[in-house]
């Protein structure tokens, strides 16, 4: 496969433009402020639903494709999987320990 080709998983759904890798943390400030009064039912169904999607896509991808650094061009010298844990499972366990923490003052 050409490195120069787009992968197969969108960008865009992740980190829609104007933000990068360097500048998400002003996207994440946005999902903090927009769901701020979302409940935790609502919370609970979109982690859900987010988990499926993102399931689904990368289900589509080879071993190879996944695990050998610098198969895409994208992720430079990381392999797909690392930035998949990083942006699935990583935050899966912080937004748990977020939802405990705030459950306990109530």
């Amino acid at each position: 496969k050409d490195k120069k080709f787009a992968p197969k998983m969108p960008i865009s759904p992740f980190l829609p433009s104007p933000y990068n890798w360097h500048t998400y943390s002003k996207l994440n400030l946005i999902f903090f402020k927009k769901h701020q009064n979302t409940s935790l039912e609502s919370v609970i169904a979109l982690l859900k639903q987010s988990y499926e999607r993102v399931l689904n896509l990368v289900k589509n991808f080879s071993n190879d494709e996944l695990f050998n650094k610098g198969h895409f061009a994208f992720t430079g010298k990381i392999n797909l999987g690392s930035y998949i844990i990083s942006s699935t499972s990583s935050h899966y366990i912080w937004a748990i320990k977020q939802l405990k923490s705030g459950l306990k003052g109530k």
